[in-house]
């Protein structure tokens, strides 16, 4: 029989493209890394520093807290909303933990001039649209129109980990924190906070708080659980990152453009 597009029944068709769908959703959304990583600079406006700087932190993150936050940039994302793109990639490589929903995409569109914040179930508790959408606002895209990517990336995390500071406790039982791991997050927030109020009383905004804060931290001997300061040599991928853990997304979230 020679079917022909003309001769398929039009619900046929409709059905049919339901179907494929999702198939040529999946096509458009970046592989899962191997090995796996927070930090996936595809669209290349990160230098390796910088992504070595963001990948630490956020792995120490993980550690402390048991949220996972990602940071992606992408050339486009072909019209897709990024929001609803993020929660797929989010799905995709299950970001956050499956019982916690504890995962957080932070995509960046450089050729879409467009930047969106995806968070999983477990976070909208603690981080609704309208948080987000000042983490955006206040806090990214002044920095993004300045064409400076790693200040905004950086003051975005930073406003994140603000806004979730005690939402979740690390349960995972990953890892045990020997190396006085623990004690060092606490120096590093009660330094970032030190940091936020000195900027606050001088009338200074965010972004650049968070960078700060590691530097004052290598100094005062806060190396992140790796055995060196911030500043050091290393490559970003040496075994600190386990995986990400099964967390599910809804399409929360929220979007700005520059």
């Amino acid at each position: 029989m020679n079917w022909t597009m003309r001769s398929l029944n039009p619900s046929l068709f409709f059905f049919i493209a339901l179907l494929l769908f999702p198939v040529l959703q999946a096509q458009e959304i970046p592989k899962r890394p191997s090995p796996a990583r927070l930090v996936n600079d595809l669209a290349e406006v990160l230098s390796a520093e910088e992504e070595r700087r963001l990948e630490r932190f956020l792995v120490d993150y993980d550690d402390s807290t048991s949220t996972q936050i990602v940071v992606l940039t992408v050339a486009s994302t072909s019209g897709e909303d990024i929001v609803l793109y993020g929660s797929s990639v989010g799905e995709n490589w299950g970001v956050g933990q499956e019982f916690k929903d504890n995962g957080i995409i932070l995509v960046v569109a450089v050729e879409d001039r467009s930047i969106g914040i995806a968070t999983a179930y477990g976070i909208e508790e603690y981080m609704n649209a309208a948080a987000t959408g000042r983490i955006i606002d206040e806090r990214i895209l002044p920095h993004f129109k300045a064409g400076d990517y790693f200040k905004g990336i950086a003051a975005g995390v930073e406003g994140i980990v603000q806004t979730l500071a005690g939402s979740f406790d690390n349960e995972k039982g990953r890892k045990s924190g020997s190396n006085g791991k623990g004690s060092g997050f606490l120096l590093f927030l009660i330094i970032l906070l030190f940091v936020l109020l000195g900027s606050r009383g001088r009338g200074g905004g965010g972004g650049g708080g968070l960078m700060t804060a590691y530097w004052l931290g290598s100094m005062s001997g806060y190396t992140m659980g790796r055995g060196r300061g911030f500043g050091g040599g290393g490559n970003f991928g040496g075994g600190g990152f386990g995986g990400f853990g099964g967390g599910s997304f809804g399409g929360g979230g929220a979007s700005g453009s520059w």
